[in-house]
């Protein structure tokens, strides 16, 4: 019989949990992180099922958010849901995709703009930093790095004619 092993993603949840409400989780839960900064609650659980993908998924599913439902946290939107056997599990973490990090002159490049002005929309030191902007994946002491993957779809997204820190006060 088949084991999987299921991430669910989730916002909504800007409040910092109680004790009670984190014991829960983790007496439930395989895995849990929750950034109240951010809403974000990411958990883990795993599922033994004899059927499909799609029956793990609502085992996950349904498990998860009975989880979340008993320690009284009613506002969570569920926006990813990732799902593999214990096998492919292992080979992803034996064997990583690589990731391409980026600097500030290459996610310029990407943007279409200056070295500068992408180090004034990125960098979360900046005071003309881009609320919408991706977190940097680490700090050198040459400056943040970010995936190319995260700099590509935030150009996808950004309106380029909007400067974030004008409506600030």
């Amino acid at each position: 019989m088949p084991t999987w092993t299921a991430q669910l993603r989730f916002i909504g949840l800007t409040t910092t949990l109680t004790e009670a409400q984190a014991d829960h989780l983790a007496d439930h839960l395989d895995t849990y992180t929750h950034n109240a900064d951010t809403g974000r609650l990411t958990a883990t659980t795993t599922v033994t099922t004899p059927h499909t993908w799609n029956a793990a998924q609502n085992t996950a599913y349904t498990a998860t958010m009975a989880a979340l439902t008993e320690a009284g946290l009613t506002d969570a939107t569920l926006v990813g849901l990732t799902i593999e056997t214990e096998e492919e599990q292992d080979h992803q973490l034996r064997t990583p995709d690589p990731i391409t990090l980026i600097d500030t002159t290459t996610a310029g490049q990407i943007l279409n703009r200056t070295r500068q002005r992408a180090g004034q929309l990125l960098d979360p030191k900046s005071e003309k930093r881009d609320p919408n902007a991706p977190t940097p994946l680490a700090t050198t002491r040459n400056g943040p790095l970010w995936t190319r993957e995260a700099i590509e779809l935030y150009a996808l997204e950004r309106d380029p004619s909007q400067d974030p820190w004008k409506n600030r006060r």
